[in-house]
C-alpha cells in the first residue's frame, strides 16, 4: 500500500486550529490596515488619488475577506473529516471487538 494517506483525527484537528488561528490573525491585521488606510483618508491625504488609492485597497480588502471564508470553510472541513474518521474507527473497533476470538479449534 504505497500510497496510504496515514493521519490521525487528532493531527486533523490541531491541523484546523493552526488554519482558524492564522485566518484569524489574518482578518486582525487586515482590519488593522483598512483603520490605518481610513486614518490617512481627509485628515492627511485627500483627492483623486487618494480616492484611487481606498477603491484599491477597498478590493483589496475585499479579496483578503474572501481567502478568509475559504480558509474558515477549509477548517469546517478538516474538522468533518476528523470526526468521520473518528466515528468510523470507533464502529471498527465495536465490530471487531464482537467477533469471536475462538474460530480455530
Amino acid at each position: 500500500m504505497a500510497n496510504v494517506i496515514r493521519v490521525t483525527p487528532e493531527e486533523l484537528k490541531t491541523t484546523a486550529a493552526r488554519f482558524e488561528s492564522k485566518a484569524q490573525e489574518m482578518k486582525t491585521q487586515t482590519q488593522q490596515m483598512t483603520e490605518l488606510v481610513m486614518s490617512l483618508t481627509g485628515r492627511i491625504w485627500s483627492g483623486e488619488a487618494q480616492l484611487e488609492y481606498n477603491n484599491r485597497f477597498k478590493g483589496l480588502e475585499d479579496d483578503i475577506m474572501k481567502l478568509h471564508k475559504m480558509i474558515e470553510e477549509h477548517v469546517e472541513h478538516l474538522n468533518i473529516i476528523a470526526n468521520e474518521y473518528q466515528t468510523t474507527e470507533n464502529t471498527n473497533k465495536e465490530t471487531a471487538s464482537t467477533l469471536a476470538s475462538d474460530v480455530i479449534v
